[in-house]
């Protein structure tokens, strides 16, 4: 492991085995504290019956997420369920566990309670003074887990290198980018049809990685995905070929920028063969939400975030690095952020790190916490 400031970098090598098994145990002492996130988070107590002690409901939703999960990536993506196998050795967990944070992954997406954010966007080479692709993202998340994120260095015997981020213990990644320079930003979204299958997005994430080249493969390999869940996958290459995905478990759409020069994420579809399956417009939270957000339009945060990152995007012509940099930084100009800005600072969620992607140079820069904070990006070269 190499530190850079408080960026911890895990250098992982050899099979898939191998990189889950040296992740393990090289995060040990992390995956207890994913359990204590868990049994703290404000979802875990609204889903759990009052009266079921809390031991026995982790007992249940390990059995749960197990079945759900195990014969399904074991079928469709074995090399993730041997990487998921090293985890559980190297941290030396029950496989359970490790499958339960894969579950809760889709569910979170699946079993609308609060929409958790994430803002994405990138940013073509005439549209910026680098002359190149950039690609950035807030990364939105629940506020405990913030200690739980891994940067990775993978170089391995059987897969396309990545450098990649993710969450304690998961296999997949949330935004990485390969040694061919290709980069995706996962955001979570939210489909209205019941999932087939039990496969995270965050593995869709890894696998495409690990055996795609470029943009036009990662759209072929989405295209015959096996998942569970909604997100909006930002997808940019060497080549500038940058497109968004959007997904549910059963939809999928695709567009670019459309002579912009730029294409913005959040958390709600955009395209017309998605939005029927979106949550719909006009919904509001019920009392079952984590936070003090009842009553108060679902939506409301993924379209003001997704309305002020075009608006700041369309002021100009091109802007500079600094100036990007600064729309993930951006409090609606007031002088501190909450649930709707770009930069969140939500009761529940909130910003938890920033990223930006350059494909050209296979190069990642990361913040922990918010860029508000005044922190520098760390540079990470695959």
């Amino acid at each position: 492991m190499q530190s850079y400031e408080d960026v911890d970098l895990y250098n992982l090598k050899g099979d898939h085995y191998d990189v889950g098994l040296q992740q393990g145990r090289e995060t040990k002492e992390l995956t207890q504290v994913f359990l204590d996130v868990v049994k703290r988070d404000e979802e875990f107590h609204i889903l759990k019956p009052w009266w079921v002690p809390t031991s026995f409901f982790i007992w249940f939703l390990k059995q749960k997420g197990s079945k759900n999960v195990r014969k399904d990536i074991n079928k469709f993506y074995p090399k993730q369920g041997i990487r998921m196998k090293g985890i559980s050795d190297g941290a030396e967990v029950d496989l359970k566990l490790v499958e339960l944070a894969c579950f809760f992954e889709s569910y979170m997406s699946l079993n609308i309670r609060y929409t958790l954010g994430c803002t994405s966007f990138g940013v073509k080479s005439f549209r910026n003074d680098l002359g190149e692709l950039v690609i950035f993202k807030n990364f939105d998340y629940i506020k405990d887990s913030l200690p739980l994120q891994i940067v990775r260095r993978c170089i391995l015997d059987d897969g396309y290198s990545t450098l990649d981020t993710s969450l304690v213990p998961l296999p997949g990644c949330h935004a990485g980018i390969n040694e061919y320079g290709l980069v995706v930003c996962y955001n979570y979204a939210f489909g209205l049809d019941d999932p087939c299958y039990n496969i995270p997005i965050s593995i869709l994430c890894q696998e495409m990685l690990e055996n795609c080249k470029t943009t036009e493969e990662a759209v072929d390999f989405i295209k015959n995905s096996k998942r569970a869940g909604g997100a909006l996958l930002l997808i940019g290459d060497k080549e500038e070929d940058l497109r968004s995905i959007e997904l549910t478990s059963n939809h999928m759409s695709v567009h670019d920028d459309d002579g912009r020069g730029y294409i913005v994420n959040t958390n709600h579809y955009l395209t017309r063969e998605m939005t029927p399956w979106d949550i719909p417009y006009n919904a509001v939270y019920s009392k079952n939400t984590p936070g003090s957000v009842q009553g108060e339009k679902v939506h409301d945060s993924s379209e003001k975030r997704y309305n002020r990152v075009r608006f700041l995007l369309d002021m100009k012509k091109e802007y500079s690095i600094t100036e990007l940099k600064n729309i993930l930084r951006d409090h609606n100009e007031e002088k501190t952020g909450n649930r709707l800005t770009i930069c969140s600072h939500g009761d529940y969620y909130s910003t938890i790190s920033s990223l930006i992607f350059y494909p050209r140079r296979r190069t990642m820069e990361i913040l922990y916490g918010k860029p508000c904070q005044g922190g520098d990006y760390q540079k990470l070269v695959l």
